[in-house]
């Protein structure tokens, strides 16, 4: 009898431990599920694209680059953009002086799940930009960066950087100046003279320029003689130069008499030519340009 008592005993005592321990590793396991940890997935930031498209100008000095910006906005709420910060560098030069970037866009946004394309403009006053004289530049390499900031319906922002390149030529103005002034060959100084004004003309442009549609006003020495236009077609070369003559008549009627016996003696007389000429480039983004001259020349009678 104490044998069996004793059996059941050890028995029920094992039964116990078994149970005890199911109890103790089933516990944390029910609590773990009862508390799932739910993992912090990050938005995804809109990308953008900025693509130069081509390049307009008003003259030599003052341009307009027209760009198209690429913008793909993957969340599930829509956002407003706008430009937070931009700088831009020509030929390595960082400038912004006389620099206009616009986002060409009233209200600019892109819808949830969606892309958008948005115009704009970089205008650029050549006269005020900082860029070295002493370097000889035959075109311009003009790289802008922009920061934009994107603004949820949410409430929250993000901030992506672009960037892009233009390269184009430069033009520049031809140089004029007076190479002579002379009265015509065996006419004295009267009533009605005509003058002989020769014209040198410098072309810094690595490709040829063409002249044409030439008018002027002609002064001795502060005093108004005369004023013409010559019809011409003229070509001056790449980096070259030409050479070519006005004519005009002017009537001493109403000019002072100290002048004219200057003239009569052939005294140094100071001559102001000024003008407007037009120039063709066969440049597409500036085929053709007017411009103004004003040249001077202390000079004797030829």
């Amino acid at each position: 009898m104490v044998n069996v008592k004793l059996l059941i005993f050890l028995a029920a005592g094992l039964v116990l431990s078994i149970l005890c321990l199911a109890c103790k590793t089933k516990g944390p396991a029910m609590l773990g599920s009862a508390a799932p940890t739910i993992p912090n997935v990050k938005q995804t930031d809109p990308a953008a694209r900025l693509f130069f498209e081509r390049i307009e100008a008003e003259n030599v000095e003052h341009l307009r680059l027209h760009f198209v910006l690429e913008v793909e906005n993957p969340r599930t709420v829509s956002a407003d953009l706008d430009i937070q910060d931009w700088g831009i560098q020509i030929n390595n030069q960082p400038s912004n002086e006389g620099a206009y970037l616009i986002l060409d866009s009233n209200a600019p946004q892109v819808n949830a799940g969606a892309s958008a394309r948005f115009p704009m403009r970089l205008d650029l006053d050549m006269n005020k930009l900082r860029l070295s004289k002493e370097e000889i530049v035959t075109e311009y390499l003009t790289e802008l960066q922009m920061y934009l900031r994107f603004a949820f319906e949410t409430g929250d922002t993000a901030i992506t950087q672009i960037r892009t390149e233009a390269v184009f030529p430069r033009i520049e103005e031809p140089e004029f100046s007076i190479t002579s002034i002379a009265v015509r060959r065996g006419e004295q100084v009267n009533t009605n003279t005509h003058f002989r004004v020769g014209l040198h003309i410098d072309n810094p442009n690595v490709f040829p320029l063409e002249l044409s549609a030439l008018s002027y006003s002609f002064y001795g020495n502060g005093a108004f003689w005369a004023d013409g236009q010559e019809n011409i077609v003229l070509h001056i070369p790449a980096k070259g130069s030409t050479e070519t003559q006005v004519f005009l008549m002017i009537n001493f009627i109403d000019i002072s008499k100290n002048l004219k016996n200057q003239l009569i003696t052939l005294k140094r007389v100071q001559y102001r030519l000024t003008g407007e000429t037009k120039i063709l480039t066969n440049i597409v983004y500036l085929p053709e340009f007017s411009m103004d001259f004003d040249i001077f020349r202390n000079s004797d009678m030829e």
